[in-house]
């Protein structure tokens, strides 16, 4: 199992600064929709905003009205931030690339 991680953010001065969630900042999604998010990201540049209406999301999650940060967190528990240049280097085997 996978995890999505929520980092909620405030605009101070023009800046995205990290604030303290409102309640539970990760949820579960399978591994197939993982894997899914990281082909999309790999291959379309796609970012993962939309998990945030996920259904295993919480509640404060799906109505943040400022701006977030979203992360997967692998079973081992690997960070995967949305830009693929920062994955660890077993993405490739992961998403079945030569």
């Amino acid at each position: 199992m996978w995890n999505v991680r929520f980092l909620p953010e405030a605009w101070i001065n023009d800046y995205a600064v990290g604030v303290d969630p409102e309640g539970p900042d990760t949820f579960a999604i399978t591994d197939e929709e993982a894997v899914r998010e990281l082909q999309g990201a790999a291959s379309q540049r796609r970012d993962w905003d939309h998990l945030r209406d996920h259904a295993s999301a919480p509640e404060w999650i799906r109505h943040w009205h400022g701006p977030f940060s979203i992360e997967l967190v692998d079973p081992h528990g690997q960070t995967w931030p949305a830009n693929p240049a920062l994955w660890p280097s077993r993405a490739n085997e992961l998403l079945g690339v030569q």
